[in-house]
């Protein structure tokens, strides 16, 4: 399994199978499951954990949940240098779901 992390912590893998596994809050992973049928609930010892999807799905979407999954991992000062203040990512918003903008 191919791992990745910030600042130690986890936001994305992929499996042996081809599958992405996303880190995600649960507002973002309930709007992730309603977006995206292919996908399902990732868990971990019964405890909702993130979101599963395809390797082979639609690439600006995946790269929008990966940038999702990254934002809620890093440090709070790390993310507001990612981003310029008030600028919105509604590509983010648009590939999570209606619910996590």
């Amino acid at each position: 399994m191919v791992a990745f992390t910030v600042r130690g912590r986890g936001f994305a893998s992929v499996t042996k199978d081809g599958r992405v596994q996303l880190q995600l809050p649960q507002e973002e992973n309930d709007a992730a499951l309603a977006a995206h049928p292919a996908g399902d609930r990732l868990v971990r010892r019964g405890t909702p954990v993130g979101f599963r999807v395809p390797l082979a799905h639609n690439g600006k979407d995946l790269n929008a949940l990966v940038r999702a999954a990254w934002f809620s991992r890093a440090l709070k000062r790390l993310a507001a240098g990612a981003r310029p203040a008030g600028v919105n990512d509604s590509r983010m918003a648009d590939a999570v779901g209606p619910s996590a903008a």
